[in-house]
């Protein structure tokens, strides 16, 4: 059994997940969408997150310290995931003075930083990349299996100057319009290698892809 756990909330960030697909054969569209919100929480030494279903939002509130009992705890190193089930109990407790350094910290972990790079060294590169070209190919939405689950995915190919990579766009960043020509930036990727050679894929983050010419969007893109 864990111990009771002296917390305070840092930053709750709230995220949309796709959980149930419609995918054709060319194309696919979210059938059910859940919302979930995701805290960073600091004990005053480390910085680690939780995420609270919809049953805990109105317990649980930014700035504010809390008692937690009945958790679970997912992971072998900093920073952990506290996971909550239907015996999490929150007491409000006495207040954690945190530092600045945590609180940077928090900002960090729910909203990482994409090194951008240039496209030709975006293979070799570790940690997570931002890439900008153009696409050159651009293959039709496929479904693949995914755990229990099918969730689309598409490729395309993006040029800048004479070099090109293959990116692999997951589930919901996989349905955006991107076309032949298109001036893209996409952001929080990683290389990784495949049967085809090295590529770059989305992660389970908010990734932005960038259509010049057309508006802004940032994509929602949930775990894979």
């Amino acid at each position: 059994m864990t111990p009771n756990l002296h917390i305070c909330v840092l930053k709750i960030k709230e995220e949309e997940r796709v959980v149930v697909w419609n995918i054709s054969d060319t194309s696919a569209s979210p059938a059910t969408i859940k919302t979930n919100r995701v805290a960073a929480i600091s004990g005053s030494d480390s910085v680690s997150t939780l995420t609270l279903f919809e049953d805990f939002w109105s317990k649980v509130q930014e700035g504010t310290s809390y008692v937690i009992r009945g958790y679970g705890l997912l992971g072998e190193t900093p920073p952990y995931h506290i996971r909550l089930t239907r015996q999490t109990q929150f007491f409000r407790g006495s207040k954690i003075t945190v530092s600045s350094d945590l609180k940077d910290e928090a900002e960090r972990v729910l909203n990482p930083p994409s090194q951008v790079v240039d496209v030709w060294e975006s293979t070799q590169k570790g940690g997570l990349l931002t890439v900008a070209g153009v696409v050159v190919e651009c293959s039709p939405v496929k479904k693949i299996r995914s755990g229990r689950e099918h969730v689309p995915v598409r490729n395309i190919r993006i040029k800048q100057d004479e070099f090109t990579v293959r990116v692999c766009l997951w589930r919901e960043v996989s349905i955006t319009d991107v076309s032949l020509g298109d001036v893209v930036t996409i952001s929080h990727l990683k290389a990784e290698t495949t049967m085809y050679g090295r590529q770059l894929t989305t992660e389970p983050l908010n990734v932005d892809l960038i259509l010049e010419g057309k508006t802004v969007q940032q994509i929602k893109l949930s775990s894979q």
